[in-house]
This record gives C-alpha cells, structure tokens and sequence, in this order.
C-alpha cells in the first residue's frame, strides 16, 4: 500500500514537469495541484511540500485557493475562477497529495 501512494505522488509529480509557462497554454488539474506541491505558487501566498500538506489537512489551502493562486501567477485564465468542476478537482488531487505524504 505504501509503495503504491509513494508510486502515485511520483505520477503527479513527473505529469508536472512539462508545464506550460503561461496561461495560453492551460494546465490541467494534475498540473496545478503539482505547481502548489513543488512550490511554485509560493509568491502567491501556497508554500509547497509539508507547508502545502498541512494546510491542506488542516483546510487552510483548498483547491479554490490554489486556483486563486494560479491565476493570479499568471498559470491560469480567470475563468478557472469560474470552473466548480475544476476547482473540485484540484481539491481531490490536493487531498490524495496530502493523504499519501501522511501515510508513507
């Protein structure tokens, strides 16, 4: 079981090096979710690694306020801020990052 979470964060995590460098071109869930948890939106106010799992155990950080990150990182068009389905995603994605550090 161990191995297997181990194994998806390191999924997410290679699908996130190919991203694009600005909005026009539009990153998916994975890849939004991958730029808060290498830290990359920390100018934005989302620290990355264990700072990103424990405010998203602790619910300080949710998927709305990394796409709020993102778009105001220039990551993301404005419209993302309009997308529930999105936004929902990238919560679930946050959620599974934070569950797997917690259980390796």
């Amino acid at each position: 079981m161990k191995n297997s979470i181990l194994g998806g964060i390191s999924l997410l995590l290679l699908v996130g090096l190919a991203l694009p460098a600005n909005a026009a071109e539009t990153l998916n869930a994975t890849q939004v979710s991958n730029l808060a948890y290498q830290g990359q939106l920390r100018t934005q106010g989302i620290n990355g690694y264990s700072s990103l799992v424990q405010g998203v155990l602790s619910r300080e950080v949710t998927g709305q306020s990394v796409v709020e990150a993102a778009v105001a990182g220039g990551r993301l068009p404005e419209s993302a801020l309009q997308d529930a389905k999105f936004i929902s995603n990238v919560n679930s994605i946050l959620n599974q990052i934070a569950r797997g550090a917690t259980n390796s």
